[in-house]
Protein backbone atom coordinates (compact mmCIF):
# COMPACT_ATOMS: atom_id res chain seq x y z
CA UNK A 1 0.00 0.00 0.00
CA UNK A 2 1.29 3.71 -1.25
CA UNK A 3 2.48 5.64 2.33
CA UNK A 4 1.73 8.78 0.43
CA UNK A 5 -1.64 8.19 -1.33
CA UNK A 6 -3.58 5.20 0.47
CA UNK A 7 -6.58 6.80 -0.92
CA UNK A 8 -5.15 6.84 -4.64
CA UNK A 9 -5.99 10.38 -4.62
CA UNK A 10 -4.53 12.55 -7.78
CA UNK A 11 -1.45 13.52 -6.40
CA UNK A 12 0.29 17.49 -6.79
CA UNK A 13 3.82 18.13 -6.99
CA UNK A 14 5.71 21.33 -5.90
CA UNK A 15 9.30 22.24 -6.19
CA UNK A 16 10.32 25.60 -5.32
CA UNK A 17 13.17 27.87 -6.62
CA UNK A 18 16.82 28.46 -4.69
CA UNK A 19 19.52 27.19 -6.56
CA UNK A 20 21.65 24.41 -5.83
CA UNK A 21 19.46 24.62 -2.68
CA UNK A 22 17.39 22.47 -4.84
CA UNK A 23 19.28 19.52 -3.44
CA UNK A 24 17.20 19.98 0.03
CA UNK A 25 14.25 18.98 -2.47
CA UNK A 26 15.69 16.56 -4.79
CA UNK A 27 17.09 14.38 -1.17
CA UNK A 28 13.45 14.54 -0.14
CA UNK A 29 11.75 13.13 -3.41
CA UNK A 30 14.22 10.10 -3.33
CA UNK A 31 13.27 8.99 0.01
CA UNK A 32 9.68 9.36 -1.34
CA UNK A 33 10.72 6.72 -3.76
CA UNK A 34 12.02 4.52 -1.95
CA UNK A 35 9.24 4.42 0.53
CA UNK A 36 6.73 4.07 -2.69
CA UNK A 37 9.28 1.60 -4.44
CA UNK A 38 8.42 3.70 -8.16
CA UNK A 39 9.46 7.20 -9.40
CA UNK A 40 7.88 9.70 -8.92
CA UNK A 41 6.27 10.26 -12.67
CA UNK A 42 4.63 7.31 -11.03
CA UNK A 43 3.66 8.78 -8.20
CA UNK A 44 2.31 12.14 -9.12
CA UNK A 45 -0.03 13.00 -11.65
CA UNK A 46 0.74 16.79 -12.05
CA UNK A 47 4.46 18.58 -11.21
CA UNK A 48 4.93 22.52 -11.03
CA UNK A 49 8.60 24.00 -10.69
CA UNK A 50 10.10 27.16 -10.82
CA UNK A 51 14.02 27.62 -11.64
CA UNK A 52 15.78 25.04 -9.79
CA UNK A 53 12.76 23.51 -8.75
CA UNK A 54 11.59 23.64 -13.29
CA UNK A 55 14.51 21.61 -13.60
CA UNK A 56 13.45 19.02 -10.78
CA UNK A 57 9.91 18.47 -12.53
CA UNK A 58 11.53 18.16 -16.03
CA UNK A 59 13.77 15.91 -14.77
CA UNK A 60 11.21 13.67 -12.68
CA UNK A 61 8.75 14.10 -15.60
CA UNK A 62 10.89 12.37 -18.49
CA UNK A 63 11.83 9.31 -16.06
CA UNK A 64 14.90 10.67 -14.28
CA UNK A 65 15.07 9.31 -10.89
CA UNK A 66 15.40 11.23 -7.76
CA UNK A 67 18.87 9.96 -7.00
CA UNK A 68 19.80 11.01 -10.43
CA UNK A 69 19.11 14.42 -9.95
CA UNK A 70 20.87 14.25 -6.84
CA UNK A 71 24.25 12.77 -8.83
CA UNK A 72 23.70 15.45 -11.27
CA UNK A 73 23.00 18.16 -9.09
CA UNK A 74 26.66 17.54 -7.28
CA UNK A 75 28.52 16.73 -10.52
CA UNK A 76 27.48 18.92 -13.00
CA UNK A 77 26.40 22.06 -10.85
CA UNK A 78 30.23 23.65 -11.07
CA UNK A 79 29.84 23.30 -14.65
CA UNK A 80 26.35 25.07 -14.34
CA UNK A 81 27.77 27.61 -12.44
CA UNK A 82 30.53 28.76 -14.28
CA UNK A 83 31.69 32.59 -14.21
CA UNK A 84 31.78 34.48 -17.25
CA UNK A 85 35.33 35.31 -18.57
CA UNK A 86 34.56 38.80 -19.15
CA UNK A 87 35.20 41.13 -16.19
CA UNK A 88 32.52 43.69 -18.05
CA UNK A 89 29.98 41.17 -18.53
CA UNK A 90 30.06 39.68 -14.71
CA UNK A 91 29.95 42.87 -12.65
CA UNK A 92 27.30 45.34 -15.02
CA UNK A 93 25.46 42.22 -16.84
CA UNK A 94 25.82 38.89 -14.67
CA UNK A 95 27.61 36.54 -12.90
CA UNK A 96 27.75 33.16 -14.91
CA UNK A 97 28.19 31.71 -18.60
CA UNK A 98 25.43 29.66 -20.12
CA UNK A 99 27.65 27.45 -22.41
CA UNK A 100 27.27 25.17 -19.63
CA UNK A 101 23.77 25.19 -19.17
CA UNK A 102 22.20 25.37 -22.40
CA UNK A 103 24.94 21.83 -22.90
CA UNK A 104 23.55 19.84 -19.95
CA UNK A 105 19.73 21.03 -20.86
CA UNK A 106 20.19 19.55 -23.99
CA UNK A 107 21.63 16.60 -23.08
CA UNK A 108 19.20 16.06 -20.36
CA UNK A 109 16.08 16.60 -22.28
CA UNK A 110 17.15 16.63 -25.92
CA UNK A 111 14.24 18.07 -28.45
CA UNK A 112 11.37 16.60 -26.06
CA UNK A 113 8.08 19.42 -25.88
CA UNK A 114 5.50 19.76 -23.19
CA UNK A 115 2.86 17.73 -24.62
CA UNK A 116 4.79 14.40 -24.83
CA UNK A 117 5.67 14.19 -21.36
CA UNK A 118 3.55 11.02 -19.32
CA UNK A 119 2.17 13.75 -16.68
CA UNK A 120 0.85 16.88 -16.62
CA UNK A 121 3.42 19.81 -15.57
CA UNK A 122 3.58 23.96 -14.93
CA UNK A 123 6.88 25.49 -15.35
CA UNK A 124 7.25 29.39 -14.62
CA UNK A 125 9.27 32.24 -16.16
CA UNK A 126 8.65 36.15 -16.04
CA UNK A 127 7.84 37.42 -19.60
CA UNK A 128 9.66 40.86 -19.37
CA UNK A 129 7.74 42.27 -22.49
CA UNK A 130 4.18 41.59 -21.44
CA UNK A 131 5.21 42.15 -17.91
CA UNK A 132 3.98 39.15 -16.06
CA UNK A 133 4.78 35.29 -15.14
CA UNK A 134 4.12 33.01 -17.78
CA UNK A 135 2.83 29.49 -16.59
CA UNK A 136 4.23 26.91 -19.56
CA UNK A 137 1.54 24.03 -19.46
CA UNK A 138 0.55 21.68 -22.03
CA UNK A 139 -2.59 22.86 -23.18
CA UNK A 140 -1.31 26.41 -24.69
CA UNK A 141 2.36 25.46 -24.84
CA UNK A 142 2.86 22.01 -25.97
CA UNK A 143 4.85 22.32 -28.69
CA UNK A 144 7.92 24.22 -26.57
CA UNK A 145 10.80 22.47 -26.32
CA UNK A 146 10.78 21.57 -22.17
CA UNK A 147 14.41 22.27 -22.13
CA UNK A 148 14.00 26.08 -23.22
CA UNK A 149 10.97 26.49 -20.61
CA UNK A 150 13.53 25.26 -17.90
CA UNK A 151 16.22 27.94 -19.27
CA UNK A 152 13.68 30.40 -18.83
CA UNK A 153 12.42 29.41 -15.52
CA UNK A 154 16.18 29.26 -14.59
CA UNK A 155 17.27 33.04 -15.93
CA UNK A 156 17.84 34.73 -12.67
CA UNK A 157 18.71 38.06 -13.29
CA UNK A 158 22.46 39.16 -12.24
CA UNK A 159 23.00 35.23 -12.04
CA UNK A 160 22.61 34.24 -15.56
CA UNK A 161 21.19 36.05 -18.92
CA UNK A 162 17.93 35.97 -19.64
CA UNK A 163 16.10 33.10 -22.45
CA UNK A 164 14.85 36.43 -24.97
CA UNK A 165 12.05 37.75 -23.09
CA UNK A 166 12.17 35.54 -20.55
CA UNK A 167 13.50 35.51 -17.02
CA UNK A 168 13.83 33.40 -13.65
CA UNK A 169 10.09 32.71 -12.69
CA UNK A 170 10.93 33.57 -9.10
CA UNK A 171 11.15 37.24 -10.22
CA UNK A 172 7.77 37.78 -8.59
CA UNK A 173 5.75 35.56 -6.39
CA UNK A 174 6.05 32.32 -7.86
CA UNK A 175 9.18 31.09 -6.72
CA UNK A 176 6.94 28.55 -4.84
CA UNK A 177 4.34 27.85 -7.42
CA UNK A 178 1.81 25.43 -4.79
CA UNK A 179 -0.66 27.99 -5.41
CA UNK A 180 -0.38 28.03 -8.86
CA UNK A 181 -0.66 24.17 -9.49
CA UNK A 182 -3.78 24.20 -7.09
CA UNK A 183 -5.41 26.36 -9.46
CA UNK A 184 -4.20 24.60 -12.71
CA UNK A 185 -5.12 21.47 -11.33
CA UNK A 186 -8.60 21.98 -10.13
CA UNK A 187 -9.75 24.86 -12.62
CA UNK A 188 -8.31 24.15 -16.15
CA UNK A 189 -7.29 20.11 -15.60
CA UNK A 190 -10.62 19.49 -13.57
CA UNK A 191 -9.34 17.33 -11.00
CA UNK A 192 -11.36 16.72 -8.19
CA UNK A 193 -10.99 19.15 -5.06
CA UNK A 194 -11.97 16.36 -2.68
CA UNK A 195 -9.68 14.01 -4.01
CA UNK A 196 -6.52 15.72 -4.39
CA UNK A 197 -3.21 15.71 -2.65
CA UNK A 198 -0.63 18.14 -2.99
CA UNK A 199 3.06 18.09 -1.75
CA UNK A 200 5.47 20.95 -1.57
CA UNK A 201 8.98 20.96 -1.23
CA UNK A 202 10.67 24.42 -0.22
CA UNK A 203 15.21 24.79 -1.11
CA UNK A 204 15.50 25.73 2.95
CA UNK A 205 14.66 29.23 4.53
CA UNK A 206 17.82 31.56 5.48
CA UNK A 207 17.29 34.01 8.15
CA UNK A 208 18.10 37.45 7.30
CA UNK A 209 17.64 39.28 10.05
CA UNK A 210 19.39 42.88 10.72
CA UNK A 211 20.29 43.96 14.19
CA UNK A 212 19.36 47.04 15.74
CA UNK A 213 20.59 50.09 13.45
CA UNK A 214 22.27 48.00 10.64
CA UNK A 215 19.64 48.72 8.00
CA UNK A 216 20.96 52.27 8.37
CA UNK A 217 24.75 51.42 7.46
CA UNK A 218 23.57 48.54 4.90
CA UNK A 219 25.14 49.53 1.34
CA UNK A 220 23.69 49.26 -1.85
CA UNK A 221 25.21 45.70 -2.43
CA UNK A 222 23.95 44.78 0.52
CA UNK A 223 20.72 45.29 -0.04
CA UNK A 224 20.31 43.58 -3.05
CA UNK A 225 21.70 40.76 -1.61
CA UNK A 226 18.90 41.67 1.44
CA UNK A 227 15.98 41.94 -1.06
CA UNK A 228 16.97 38.78 -3.14
CA UNK A 229 16.34 36.38 -0.20
CA UNK A 230 13.70 38.22 1.64
CA UNK A 231 11.51 38.76 -1.48
CA UNK A 232 12.07 35.03 -2.27
CA UNK A 233 10.71 33.80 1.09
CA UNK A 234 8.16 36.06 1.26
CA UNK A 235 6.62 34.89 -1.39
CA UNK A 236 7.48 31.57 -0.86
CA UNK A 237 5.34 31.47 2.16
CA UNK A 238 2.80 33.65 0.94
CA UNK A 239 1.88 31.37 -1.37
CA UNK A 240 1.69 28.58 1.26
CA UNK A 241 -0.54 30.44 3.36
CA UNK A 242 -2.77 31.06 0.38
CA UNK A 243 -3.27 27.91 -0.51
CA UNK A 244 -3.92 26.59 3.20
CA UNK A 245 -6.47 29.77 3.96
CA UNK A 246 -8.32 28.94 0.87
CA UNK A 247 -8.35 25.35 0.63
CA UNK A 248 -7.11 23.43 3.12
CA UNK A 249 -8.98 25.67 5.54
CA UNK A 250 -12.48 24.35 3.68
CA UNK A 251 -11.25 21.16 3.32
CA UNK A 252 -10.91 21.00 -0.33
CA UNK A 253 -7.48 19.78 -0.79
CA UNK A 254 -5.20 17.69 1.33
CA UNK A 255 -1.51 20.04 1.68
CA UNK A 256 1.90 18.93 3.03
CA UNK A 257 4.99 21.29 3.13
CA UNK A 258 8.00 19.97 3.62
CA UNK A 259 10.87 23.30 4.59
CA UNK A 260 13.16 24.02 6.94
CA UNK A 261 15.19 26.90 8.50
CA UNK A 262 18.87 27.38 8.01
CA UNK A 263 19.38 27.85 11.81
CA UNK A 264 21.58 26.47 14.92
CA UNK A 265 17.99 25.04 16.42
CA UNK A 266 17.03 22.88 13.30
CA UNK A 267 20.93 21.76 12.89
CA UNK A 268 20.59 20.68 16.36
CA UNK A 269 17.78 18.77 16.19
CA UNK A 270 19.01 17.38 12.72
CA UNK A 271 21.71 16.04 14.62
CA UNK A 272 24.37 18.12 12.38
CA UNK A 273 27.19 19.75 14.17
CA UNK A 274 26.74 23.38 14.78
CA UNK A 275 30.53 23.46 13.82
CA UNK A 276 30.22 22.27 10.77
CA UNK A 277 27.84 24.97 9.51
CA UNK A 278 30.16 28.26 10.00
CA UNK A 279 30.40 29.98 6.58
CA UNK A 280 27.49 31.58 6.47
CA UNK A 281 27.99 31.55 2.56
CA UNK A 282 27.25 27.83 2.46
CA UNK A 283 23.67 28.57 1.67
CA UNK A 284 23.91 30.79 -1.03
CA UNK A 285 22.19 29.97 -4.10
CA UNK A 286 25.44 29.42 -6.70
CA UNK A 287 27.74 28.39 -3.40
CA UNK A 288 28.57 24.86 -5.20
CA UNK A 289 31.59 25.27 -3.15
CA UNK A 290 29.68 23.86 -0.06
CA UNK A 291 27.57 21.26 -2.24
CA UNK A 292 28.52 18.81 0.22
CA UNK A 293 28.18 20.01 3.30
CA UNK A 294 24.31 21.28 1.42
CA UNK A 295 23.98 17.76 0.96
CA UNK A 296 24.72 16.70 4.24
CA UNK A 297 21.90 18.87 5.39
CA UNK A 298 19.68 17.41 2.79
CA UNK A 299 20.01 14.33 3.59
CA UNK A 300 19.35 14.59 7.49
CA UNK A 301 16.12 16.54 6.60
CA UNK A 302 15.16 13.94 4.38
CA UNK A 303 15.57 11.22 7.33
CA UNK A 304 13.43 13.40 9.58
CA UNK A 305 10.84 12.68 7.28
CA UNK A 306 8.17 9.91 6.32
CA UNK A 307 5.83 11.02 4.42
CA UNK A 308 3.08 10.12 7.00
CA UNK A 309 2.91 13.77 8.68
CA UNK A 310 -0.86 14.73 8.06
CA UNK A 311 1.02 18.53 7.33
CA UNK A 312 3.98 17.78 6.10
CA UNK A 313 7.31 19.17 7.94
CA UNK A 314 8.68 22.48 9.13
CA UNK A 315 11.46 23.36 10.75
CA UNK A 316 12.43 26.65 12.25
CA UNK A 317 10.36 29.59 11.61
CA UNK A 318 11.15 33.32 11.75
CA UNK A 319 11.62 34.79 14.69
CA UNK A 320 8.21 36.53 16.22
CA UNK A 321 8.43 40.35 17.25
CA UNK A 322 7.92 40.23 21.12
CA UNK A 323 5.70 42.05 22.99
CA UNK A 324 7.90 44.46 24.60
CA UNK A 325 8.96 45.10 21.39
CA UNK A 326 6.33 45.85 19.93
CA UNK A 327 4.73 48.17 22.41
CA UNK A 328 8.00 50.68 21.84
CA UNK A 329 6.45 51.35 18.34
CA UNK A 330 2.79 52.51 20.06
CA UNK A 331 4.64 55.44 22.26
Amino acid sequence: MSIVNPDNKKMLLSCDGGGIRGLIAVRCLEKLEKIEGKPCREIFHFMAGTSTGAIIVAGLATGISASELAGLYLSRCKQMFKRTPNLYTRFIMYEYDKTGVKEILKKTFGDSVLRELPVDILITAKDTVRGETMFFEKKMFGNMLLREAVESSMSAPTYFQSNGRYVDGGVGSFNNPCYQAVIEAIYYLKYPKMQTRLLSFGTGREINNMKEGEAERTNKFGWLSYVIGEGMDDANELQVRMVRREYVNRGEIEFKRYQLSFTQEVFAKLGIPIDSITNPGIFKMDAVEHLECLDTIAKKFADHITFEEKDGVELGEKPKLEEREFRQYLR
